[in-house]
């Protein structure tokens, strides 16, 4: 995987996004996430390369009675007690954030467009 020209969020939103709006893609993405989304990056955003053997992806799918919190890991030599600037921005506004609606669309929570 090429970290040069990587965007996780980009590239987060992208998989979301394309979740979110092709049912046959999210069924996929659930059953076997890391062949999908390695498949997805190849067409997609083929400058970034294969996924690394040992990275482990996992998908859960929301319900209406359960709430995840993804934490994100902890970088060498970064403060623990406190966030970044960038961190901040997406904790309070939702920059970023890709939310798909019961209907299948997907929004874009910085603005509420359609993706």
């Amino acid at each position: 995987m090429n970290s040069g020209s990587f965007n996780y969020q980009e590239v987060y939103n992208h998989i979301v996004s394309k979740a979110c709006k092709d049912d046959d893609f999210r069924q996929k993405l659930i059953a076997a996430p890391r062949e999908t989304i390695g498949q997805e990056l190849a067409v997609a955003y083929p400058a970034i390369g294969p996924l690394p053997a040992n990275v482990k992806i996992n998908v859960v799918e929301e319900s209406s009675d359960a709430v995840y919190v993804v934490l994100p890991r902890k970088m060498p030599g970064e403060k623990s007690d406190e966030l970044s600037d960038a961190d901040l921005e997406l904790v309070a506004g939702g920059k970023d954030a890709v939310t798909c609606g019961t209907n299948g669309s997907c929004m874009a929570a910085t603005n509420g467009d359609l993706c």
